[in-house]
């Protein structure tokens, strides 16, 4: 930890993820030299997911970087955050925008709204900045952060996450929870139970949670699944279904409904 730097604590909270209470903070520290008391804020989110709300939380969190640039002398700042997800993927995020916000095996980014939105502010940032990892609850910063991050999800109201869409889920009539589809064949008959739609316009694709039918439309135990498409689909509605098999992105194209 630099003595001279700018500390600022970040962290997001998600009741039921995804839920409809969620919410994210940060705490300032500020160094000695400068004389200054910490500075907190929180935001409370209505229906969102917990990685939604860390990296809004660091979006949040260079935003007053920058402002802070202009208010004091600042010499470096560092935005912590527990979440390995945002620190895992902060040095992605250039590459998934040149490659039109997928991956390397074609499977759409996910929260590519935000990641944006990340990649705007950062390059706003004029003084010396990190984004770091740290332990969550390791110090009394961290401790007080994740406190103010569940209070603001608790609040009753707050702005509606517009770039989370939530998806259509009806109760699978199988137990257990769906894998990736994997078998390989390149027509299926399925019931779909469950989807979430990502992107607009024409790279809209609809992650797909399906259950396998048999000859009489009667699912097959254990043979539930999730792949990917393009096509437009309804809840509970049974399909005849072409895959095209990828390891790591299966596709399917309606053929029959």
């Amino acid at each position: 930890m630099d003595p001279n730097a700018v500390k600022i604590y970040t962290d997001g909270s998600a009741f039921d993820n995804p839920g409809e209470r969620c919410g994210f903070a940060y705490v300032i520290e500020f160094p000695d030299a400068l004389d200054r008391e910490f500075e907190v804020y929180k935001e409370t989110r209505n229906g969102s997911t917990i990685n939604r709300m860390e990296l809004s939380a660091v979006i949040s969190a260079m935003r007053r970087v920058i402002s802070l640039c202009t208010e004091i002398d600042v010499t470096r700042a560092m935005i912590l955050t527990d979440s390995s997800y945002v620190n895992d993927n902060k040095n992605r995020a250039e590459t998934w925008r040149k490659n039109k916000w997928q991956k390397f095996d074609g499977s759409p980014v996910e929260n590519s709204d935000l990641w944006q939105e990340f990649l705007s502010v950062r390059q706003k940032v004029r003084c010396s900045f990190d984004i770091n990892f740290i332990k969550g609850k390791s110090n009394p910063a961290t401790k007080y952060v994740d406190k103010l991050a569940k209070e603001a999800a608790k609040a009753a109201l707050g702005k509606r996450d517009s770039g989370y869409q939530k998806g259509k889920v009806a109760r699978a009539k199988t137990a257990g929870t769906s894998r990736l589809y994997d078998l390989g064949n390149e027509s299926e008959r399925i019931r779909i139970y469950g989807y979430q739609s990502r992107g607009r316009g024409v790279t809209q694709l609809y992650k797909v949670k399906f259950e396998i039918l048999d000859e009489n439309d009667t699912a097959i135990e254990d043979h539930k699944f999730f792949a990917y498409t393009k096509s437009s689909i309804s809840r509970h509605g049974i399909y005849t279904v072409n895959f095209v098999t990828n390891a790591t992105f299966p596709m399917f194209e309606i053929i029959e409904e």
